[in-house]
């Protein structure tokens, strides 16, 4: 195989595999936690059965609660804090932990020593798309990075979330069991006796 069919082929490779080029692919790479599930809209289902479970009732829908009493937009709430909880940990979990290695140098190297040394305008093409490989690996690594960090704040804000909606739904129980200001009212009023009233007349 002549030397320029060895660039070639080895560009091919190269290319292949340091991934996408364009400002539309790098965004893709950047938006990986969002394609992932971690800022796409919540389940709906997911949330719903959250809904029965803490109202231990089969009945509530969504709807339901959106424009129910307070009890069930308290409880709405927190069955949306619960699925953004739940959603965005799992997609925490499905980032990679390292950076994917990028094999587009060693691809190059190889490629400039099969260049022979008296072919110089090979070895400057050669040596061009390396250093394009080398671009292309730190900013697909900057856009990993970034994707961790992004998953790490969206199962931080969701957990914030959680425990405030849990806080509310706690805070509104307690309301709930606490006697309403006219049953008080009605239990401090001292009850007449068969003998206060004869004493009286």
């Amino acid at each position: 195989m002549s030397a320029e069919a060895i660039l070639r082929r080895n560009r091919m490779n190269a290319s292949s595999s340091t991934g996408p080029r364009t400002a539309e692919g790098k965004r893709i790479v950047a938006g990986n936690a969002r394609r992932h599930g971690a800022t796409s809209a919540t389940d709906p289902e997911v949330t719903e059965r959250v809904l029965r479970i803490i109202l231990d009732a089969p009945e509530p829908t969504l709807g339901d609660a959106m424009f129910g009493e307070r009890r069930m937009q308290v409880a709405l709430r927190l069955a949306a804090a619960e699925a953004r909880a739940l959603q965005t940990e799992t997609a925490a979990r499905r980032t990679p932990i390292e950076a994917p290695e990028c094999t587009a140098q060693d691809t190059l190297l190889r490629c400039l020593l099969e260049v022979p040394s008296d072919t110089p305008g090979l070895r400057g093409i050669a040596t061009e798309v390396l250093e394009g490989a080398l671009q292309e690996q730190a900013a697909r690594r900057t856009a990993f990075e970034r994707e961790k960090r992004l998953a790490r704040r969206y199962v931080s804000e969701a957990r914030a979330e959680l425990r405030k909606a849990r806080a509310a739904w706690i805070e509104h129980l307690v309301e709930e069991r606490a006697p309403c200001p006219a049953e008080t009212a009605k239990s401090d009023f001292p009850k007449q006796t068969k003998n206060s009233t004869i004493s009286r007349s």
